[in-house]
């Protein structure tokens, strides 16, 4: 969690002392605040591609697999197969440094939990 998103849980979790309906809502509401919002745009490209890769209930290891093994085709093959959009992934991905990239997987991993849950009927 960011320590934005903590801090701001903190304030309203003091606030609530007085267990007001609206102050819950807006807890809620903050708690659900999607994490991914601060990726960078080629953090988010990167997610969104996995996410196409995964499906709703595909393989979260053959999704991360299916892009870096997209490396090793050719720009030009990917173009000419009209694969645009992955080859925009890739190169979103190829210019990420390791810590933005481990933040890529963490926000894949917690989509990927969210859409277990959704399956399961827990959400």
């Amino acid at each position: 969690m960011s320590k934005f998103k903590e801090k701001v849980l903190s304030e309203i979790s003091f606030a609530m002392v007085d267990d007001v309906p609206d102050l819950q809502k807006l807890y809620d509401k903050v708690a659900a605040t999607d994490e991914h919002s601060e990726l960078n745009d080629n953090q988010k490209i990167v997610l969104e591609r996995l996410k196409i890769n995964a499906g709703s209930k595909g393989s979260l290891i053959k999704a991360i697999h299916s892009l870096y093994n997209s490396s090793s085709i050719s720009p030009g093959r990917l173009e000419k197969d009209g694969a645009e959009e992955l080859l925009k992934a890739r190169n979103a991905l190829a210019r990420l440094p390791r810590k933005q990239a481990a933040e890529v997987l963490v926000a894949f991993a917690q989509w990927g939990l969210g859409q277990e849950e959704n399956h399961n009927g827990i959400n």
